[in-house]
């Protein structure tokens, strides 16, 4: 069993205070604190809180603190350095929210994404019929069909146009955001779809979803937030039991816990040791990621997967695991580990300049609060963006995240700044008001 050095969960504490204070004063506005805070935030969770346990080396306490402190100053930087095209995204998105139907901008984009998952359900195999009889979660289908290549042309066009389609969803779900019914409505069911196509759904996901819903509720309902509190403190323990019953379930097995409180807490145990479960093994292996293939791996990121295929790029996360376990991608029993992305940082830059990563998050992170801060439109999206920082960089790395940020935005970086807004059909001109 885990054990937690007091004097390192002290120390952990008060540094983390510090350094809230500190990045409260580095972020301005509401999006720049919930992008930051998402990404301090998760790193705490998924990295901080392991430097505490027992069998892990004292000197990652120092690192994580090195390391957050360039992921803020990174933050600092990104603002700093995009500074202006905030100011260039803030003109033209609302002048072009100002002459857009949004009410058919949003529907448009719903239903696309809808259509999009029945489509899934009808192509290549038919499994509509699944919707009124859901199969039980099969992690192990899902995960082994990732290593067959057997997409038609079709089915990757259709996983590239939904891909390219996602950040337009999110700016769509901030038009029904009075509606909160409906918003969570339209995000069940798209999930339920999704669940339905591969008889899986990442508990990451689900832990996203909760997380989007949580923040749109306190944005847009102040008067609910004592409640949302309370509601969350009280929900918390049965939230992580369920999640630790769903990991056992996916497998095929049956949970048998001694109870709620036991189970939540070894969810909590689990989520954060990575570093006890293999990321400390990594970081004093020494070994290190090819940094030509890393860097050719985001060059190439905005090219669809079927255009590149057989190009070298270093594949991390599965890199990582075949260090880890001893075993390659493909073979039985092998599977992608979580080691924290402190560990990350090690395979990627070394023990001197690990930090780099940190500043290259924060950095990203900058960028992305200066692009959603000054569009209200963008609220939601922006959430989008702090729970991506917060939950998948920091659980699934650097290619969790990299991926969403770079070609899964190639399609709304266009509606920002080349596709005009005469697209959309114009709001219908009041009498008195110049056309």
């Amino acid at each position: 069993m885990l054990e937690i050095d007091l004097l390192r969960a002290v120390e952990l504490a008060f540094g983390t205070l510090l350094f809230a204070v500190f990045a409260f004063r580095v972020a301005v506005g509401t999006e720049q604190r919930l992008i930051l805070i998402g990404l301090l935030g998760g790193f705490l969770v998924y990295s901080g809180v392991g430097t505490t346990y027992d069998d892990v080396p004292p000197y990652l306490m120092l690192s994580y603190f090195a390391m957050s402190l360039a992921m803020v100053g990174g933050f600092a930087l990104g603002k700093l350095a995009f500074g202006r095209v905030g100011e260039i995204v803030g003109a033209k998105s609302v002048n072009l929210f100002d002459n857009i139907d949004t009410r058919l901008f949003a529907y448009s984009f719903i239903a696309a994404i809808v259509f999009i998952k029945l489509l899934n359900l009808v192509y290549p195999e038919y499994k509509l019929d699944l919707l009124f009889r859901p199969p039980p979660p099969d992690i192990a289908s899902w995960f082994n069909a990732r290593f067959e290549a057997n997409e038609t042309i079709l089915e990757k066009v259709i996983r590239y146009f939904e891909i390219l389609i996602t950040p337009f969803v999110y700016v769509a779900l901030y038009f029904l955001r009075r509606n909160l019914l409906l918003l969570i409505g339209v995000l069940f069911a798209i999930r339920y779809m999704e669940y339905v196509d591969v008889a899986y759904i990442a508990r990451g996901t689900a832990v996203s979803d909760m997380l989007i819903i949580t923040l749109i509720t306190w944005q847009e309902r102040k008067h609910w937030r004592p409640f949302l509190v309370i509601g969350a403190l009280v929900s918390l323990p049965i939230f992580l039991y369920l999640l630790g019953q769903y990991s056992v379930v996916r497998m095929g097995g049956y949970y048998q816990g001694s109870g709620v409180f036991d189970g939540a807490l070894n969810v909590l145990r689990e989520e954060t040791s990575f570093l006890s479960q293999g990321g400390a093994l990594l970081i004093e292996s020494g070994q290190r990621v090819d940094m030509q293939s890393y860097l050719l791996w985001i060059a190439t990121l905005p090219v669809p997967d079927f255009l590149k295929d057989g190009v070298p790029v270093a594949l991390v996360n599965y890199e990582i695991a075949t260090l880890i376990l001893g075993k390659q991608p493909g073979d039985p029993g092998f599977y992608v580990t979580l080691s924290s992305l402190l560990a990350e940082s090690y395979y990627l830059f070394g023990p001197a300049l690990f930090w780099i990563h940190g500043m290259f998050c924060g950095f990203l992170a900058g960028l992305f609060a200066r692009i959603c801060e000054r569009v209200p439109n963008f609220r939601i999206l922006a959430i989008y963006v702090a729970v991506l920082f917060l939950h998948n960089l920091n659980r699934g790395g650097i290619a969790s995240i990299m991926p969403e940020l770079t070609n899964g935005f190639l399609a709304f970086y266009l509606f920002l700044f080349v596709i005009p807004s005469r697209i959309w059909r114009r709001k219908p001109v009041q009498l008195g008001t110049p056309a």
